[in-house]
């Protein structure tokens, strides 16, 4: 017999005996059947079933940004993760999952983070292998350049000049402080390699 699925218009029609028969590839929608007896396309006594809600999760969005490192070589940048529709987040560092995490909050921060490219893919229930997750762009938690430092130091000409010097090499400062054991004598905001420290006493 011939079997009409409805939506606010028909949307398919088939004519088996098979049940149960499976409509598929529907889009979010109310339907109903109508069941039709072989020579009774239009009697009264053909059945039409109950309505059904084919629903659809929520949209899931998600978006992503960072912050860097502090130092050179440390492990405390991170990503906040915000958008809505998941259930779970998952973190990827490259290609790899390095942080995974049941929750709906929004903004989500994953922190402790060392240097590297991340992105998130947010998950919906139940749907933790479907295509309709969502995945953010790639956001970038960098450090800053290496501080390195050493020093020479020239003697003063004469007992009880004060016409000795330190000469500082290094990289990735911005300013750099002199100090006499604990005590701090001279400082200069300086990117300058070498710097030179002048007009210093014995110490």
């Amino acid at each position: 017999f011939p079997v009409t699925i409805y939506g606010s218009d028909v949307v398919g029609t088939v004519t088996t005996t098979t049940s149960p028969y499976v409509f598929s590839n529907l889009t979010p929608g109310v339907y109903k059947v109508e069941a039709i007896a072989a020579g009774n396309e239009s009697a009264t006594c053909n059945a039409m079933s109950g309505t059904e809600n084919v629903e659809q999760p929520a949209q899931i969005t998600i978006r992503i940004s960072s912050t860097d490192v502090t130092c050179y070589g440390e492990g405390d940048g991170s990503v906040t993760a915000t958008g809505s529709g998941y259930t779970s987040l998952k973190l990827y560092r490259g290609s790899e999952v390095v942080g995974t995490v049941t929750t709906t909050t929004s903004p989500y921060v994953f922190s402790n983070l060392t240097p590297g490219v991340y992105k998130v893919e947010a998950i919906a229930a139940g749907n933790e292998s479907a295509t309709c997750n969502a995945m953010s762009g790639t956001e970038n938690v960098e450090q800053p350049e290496q501080v390195t430092v050493r020093i020479t130091a020239q003697d003063v000409v004469c007992n009880g000049e004060s016409n000795g010097s330190v000469t500082v090499y290094g990289d990735g400062y911005s300013k750099i402080e002199l100090y006499n054991e604990s005590e701090m004598v001279q400082n200069a905001s300086t990117s300058s390699n070498p710097h030179v420290f002048e007009n210093l006493p014995p110490g």
